[in-house]
C-alpha cells in the first residue's frame, strides 16, 4: 500500500507534499480508497508472478500470463488467479537411425550458361529507336485489358516496361508487339492458360488495348575476357569459374535445407507432442506472415497489393497459415529437445567470436550494428548457433554417403 500511495502520488499534484511524497490519507482523499488498493495489487502480482516464473522455469512459461482479480475489498486479503501457458512435454522417437543419403552436388553446363545469359542481359546496353519493334526490344507499353469489356481490376497500367521474347506477361502477348511503331494502338485478345496464377483471369479470353509508348533496341555485350573484365576478374575463364562456384554453394545450401526439413520431419513423426498452447501457433503464425511480408517487399511488392490481389485479409492468411506454423513449431521443440537430452549447448566464447565478426562486418553501418550489439541479438545468436550445433549433429547421425 505504501509503493502504490507513493506511485499515485507521484503523478498527483498536492499542495506543500513534492511529487511522490504525499502520505496516504491526503492521496486516499483524491483518489479514493480503492484505487490505491488496485495499484498495491498490481505491485503485488508482479511480485508474486516473478517467483512463480522462477520456481517453474523447467515449465517454459510463453505468452503473456492472464491475470484476474477474485477477491479485493479494503481490509481484507487480495486473491488472484493465473493463468500460465507452459511448453507442452515431448516424448522422443528415434532421432539417431534414418539413414539418409547425402546429396551430391553437380552444375550442368545448362546452369551455367543461364546464368551467362542473365549477365549478358544485365549489362545490355539500351537505345531509344524510331524503328518498328523486333523479337529482342525493349518496349514501354500502356495496357489496358477487358474481360466481356469490363476493364480487368489491376490490368491497366502506364508505361510498362517489357523485354519482348521472356513472356513476362503471358505466352503470346509478345508477338503480338513485334512490327508495331512508336505511338501505334493494337487491339488482340489472348487465351489465358488453365493454371494461370491469377485465378481471375486463368481459362479466360481477354482483350487487350496497347499503345506503343517507346521502343528501345538492345544491344547484348560479347562474352569474351573484355566482359570478365567488367567484373574485376582477370579473364572470361575465371569469370566461368567463379559462377561455377557460386552456382555450387547456392545448390549446397538448398540441398542442406531439404536434407534438414526431410530430417527433422520424420523427427516429428515419431515424437509424442502434449497439448501446445495456442498463442506459441498464433505467434508462428504471425512470424511467418512477417516472413512473408518481407520476401513480397524484398521482390519490390507490396503487401497490401499481395493480399487485394489474393482477395485475403492478413488474419484470413494467417489462418492458412496455422498447419504449417503447428509444423515449424514442432520441429523447434524437436530441435530443443534433442539438444537437453544431448547435452548440446554453445559456449559462451563461441557467442562472443561471432559477434566479433558480426560487428566488424557491420562497423561501417551506424544503424545494424547498433542493433548488432543488443541483448536481444545477442539472445538470437545464441539459439541460432545452438540449432546449427544440433542440427549438424543430427546429420552427422543421419546421413550417409
Amino acid at each position: 500500500m505504501e509503493r502504490a500511495t507513493e506511485s499515485i502520488s507521484a503523478s498527483l499534484k498536492i499542495e506543500g507534499f513534492r511529487p511522490g511524497k504525499a502520505p496516504y490519507e491526503m492521496v486516499k482523499q483524491k483518489v479514493g480508497e480503492l484505487a490505491i488498493l488496485e495499484e498495491a495489487t498490481r505491485f503485488a502480482v508482479n511480485k508474486h508472478l516473478d517467483k512463480v516464473l522462477l520456481d517453474n522455469l523447467e515449465r517454459q512459461a510463453v505468452g503473456q500470463p492472464m491475470i484476474s482479480i477474485t477477491k479485493l475489498v479494503p481490509g481484507n486479503p487480495v486473491e488472484f488467479k493465473v493463468e500460465i501457458s507452459t511448453m507442452p512435454e515431448v516424448t522422443l522417437g528415434n532421432y539417431k537411425e534414418f539413414a539418409l543419403k547425402e546429396p551430391v552436388v553437380e552444375i550442368s553446363e545448362a546452369e551455367l550458361q543461364k546464368v551467362m545469359t542473365e549477365l549478358v542481359e544485365m549489362r545490355a546496353i539500351e537505345k531509344i529507336s524510331e524503328e518498328v519493334v523486333t523479337e529482342t526490344d525493349k518496349v514501354i507499353l500502356d495496357i489496358q485489358m477487358y474481360l466481356d469489356k469490363v476493364p480487368v481490376e489491376g490490368g491497366q497500367g502506364k508505361g510498362v516496361a517489357v523485354i519482348l521474347g521472356k513472356n513476362y506477361i503471358i505466352p503470346g502477348f509478345d508477338e503480338k508487339i513485334v512490327g508495331m511503331k512508336k505511338a501505334e494502338v493494337r487491339e488482340f485478345n489472348l487465351h489465358y492458360p488453365e493454371d494461370n496464377h491469377q485465378k481471375n483471369l486463368a481459362g479466360k479470353m481477354v482483350d487487350f488495348k496497347v499503345t506503343l509508348v517507346e521502343v528501345y533496341k538492345r544491344e547484348m555485350p560479347g562474352l569474351d575476357d573484355a566482359f570478365a573484365i567488367t567484373f574485376g576478374l582477370k579473364n572470361y575463364e575465371e569469370l566461368q569459374k567463379n559462377i561455377s562456384e557460386n552456382l555450387r554453394h547456392e545448390k549446397i545450401e538448398k540441398e542442406a535445407q531439404k536434407i534438414e526439413i526431410e530430417l527433422l520431419n520424420k523427427i516429428s513423426e515419431t515424437t509424442k507432442f502434449g497439448d501446445i498452447p495456442e498463442v506459441v501457433i498464433k505467434n508462428e503464425a504471425e512470424q511467418m506472415f512477417h516472413e512473408l511480408e518481407h520476401n513480397i517487399e524484398h521482390q519490390g511488392g507490396n503487401i497490401n497489393d499481395y493480399l487485394q490481389n489474393v482477395k485475403k485479409s492478413k488474419e484470413e492468411i494467417q489462418l492458412d497459415m496455422l498447419p504449417e506454423a503447428v509444423k515449424r513449431v514442432k520441429t523447434i521443440l524437436v530441435i530443443r529437445e534433442i539438444g537437453i537430452k544431448e547435452g548440446i549447448k554453445v559456449e559462451a566464447n563461441e557467442v562472443e567470436e561471432y559477434l566479433a565478426k558480426a560487428i566488424e562486418q557491420y562497423k561501417d553501418d551506424k544503424e545494424v550494428l547498433e542493433r548488432v550489439k543488443t541483448i536481444s541479438y545477442k539472445n538470437y545468436l545464441f539459439n541460432f548457433l545452438t540449432n546449427q550445433k544440433i542440427i549438424k549433429q543430427l546429420k552427422d547421425w543421419n546421413l550417409v554417403k
